[in-house]
């Protein structure tokens, strides 16, 4: 199970958060799913990346361990800070905004 998530970078131990967060959400889900689907195992990966194109090494952990390339990493970077800036725009100059 996979969860992938983009949040503001606030400290260098957040992708480990990330993922006991992840595990206190799908865990009690476990044996259901493994029942339903008939499921041997099931492993909880969360997921961080960082909203301004940072890459924690659980995300290096998990690209290395499925055999993700390089390049789709670094995709994953661009479009994730493309994003986040259309995210601030978008904030920026909504109508209606009053700063």
């Amino acid at each position: 199970m996979i969860d992938p998530t983009i949040r503001f970078e606030t400290c260098k131990d957040q992708g480990a958060k990330v993922q006991q967060e992840k595990d206190d959400i799908y865990r009690p889900c476990i044996p259901h799913l493994k029942l339903q689907y008939n499921l041997k195992d099931i492993e909880i990966i969360g997921v961080l990346i960082g909203s301004r194109g940072t890459i924690f090494k659980e995300f290096e952990s998990f690209r290395k361990k499925f055999d993700f390339s390089l390049e789709l990493r670094d995709n994953i970077i661009l479009h994730t800070i493309k994003s986040s800036i259309r995210i601030l725009n978008s904030h920026l100059y909504s109508p209606g905004l009053s700063l």
